[in-house]
């Protein structure tokens, strides 16, 4: 299942943002990058622009693109600036295919050998 963009919220922030810096559409989207008309349609909320386009929005609002979608059972949000074992973790956490201790299990092994790598690879670094 695709995620949902939150439409009102994002037109919002657009809307801020452009009157805060007393800045027209047309301007805002040369600085995007995406066409005048792809902006209007977001600010108003009508049609769903593509992934692509919205992120170059968020680039420009210097916001997250997560912050814009619409919570939903089956669809995990990660940062980029997030710690990967986290994610991988949570993954492993959210598999409904795996009993919870067997989860348990497979956390504890894959923690243990990231570990044993990353200690490897530090000390090949400092050589």
């Amino acid at each position: 299942m695709t995620p949902k963009i939150k439409t009102i919220e994002l037109s919002r922030a657009i809307k801020r943002k452009l009157e805060k810096n007393s800045m027209s559409q047309r301007q805002a989207a040369f600085e995007c990058g995406v066409s005048s008309s792809t902006l209007s349609r977001i600010i108003s909320a009508k049609g769903l622009p593509d992934f692509e386009n919205i992120a170059k929005v968020c680039d420009w609002l210097n916001m997250p693109y997560a912050n814009f979608l619409e919570a939903t059972e089956d669809c995990v949000v990660f940062y980029e600036d997030q710690d990967k074992l986290e994610i991988i973790v949570a993954l492993i956490n959210g598999d409904e295919n795996l009993a919870p201790e067997d989860r348990r299990k497979l956390i504890d092994i894959f923690i243990a050998a990231y570990d044993g790598f990353a200690r490897v690879q530090n000390a090949a670094t400092k050589v």
